[in-house]
């Protein structure tokens, strides 16, 4: 019968070593002094303006491509930037930041492009690329500056971005 008591006993103890070590641990996580956490929106928007940018210069390497194969980073890029893009417009809604769905057009296209294989870009191809990406290239200035100091949209930049996204969408349906 003693040794049975005794049992419970360390069992006793052992649990409230338990308890004692939590309540510490507990103790020592509120006294150390707190890592100061980022706006996850303002880190969203610095992930999508370093895809546009990667986009960016994409377009211009894709400039000097000579078959559909030569795409392939360009089709990344666009579709990183699409993605990371849409994350934002959900992120602050449709009301502050409006989808460029000419992004998701370029993947289209290349996708397009590149089915029947690897075959030589046409003039026509080419001219496309070139006109999209000097027409991008006007979407980087207001794309910088999307965010006020409180991380809240600037609705002149974003309207800035939309018209760019028209403007690029207006060059798929003249080819």
């Amino acid at each position: 019968m003693l040794s049975r008591r005794k049992g419970k006993d360390i069992l006793f103890l052992c649990v409230l070593m338990v308890l004692v070590a939590c309540i510490v641990y507990e103790g020592y996580r509120m006294m150390r002094p707190s890592v100061k956490q980022e706006d996850a929106g303002k880190m969203l928007f610095e992930v999508t303006h370093f895809q546009m940018e990667v986009l960016n210069t994409s377009l211009m390497e894709a400039l000097q491509a000579s078959h559909t194969e030569d795409l392939n980073a360009l089709k990344l890029a666009a579709y990183s930037a699409h993605y990371s893009h849409e994350r934002m417009v959900r992120a602050y809604g449709t009301d502050n930041l409006q989808s460029l769905s000419a992004l998701r057009k370029l993947l289209d296209m290349i996708t397009q492009w590149q089915i029947g294989g690897n075959r030589p870009l046409t003039d026509n191809e080419h001219e496309l690329l070139t006109k999209y990406s000097t027409i991008f290239a006007e979407l980087l200035p207001g794309y910088t500056l999307l965010l006020d100091n409180n991380n809240r949209i600037v609705a002149s930049q974003a309207d800035h971005i939309k018209q760019i996204g028209e403007t690029l969408e207006s060059l798929f349906s003249e080819s």
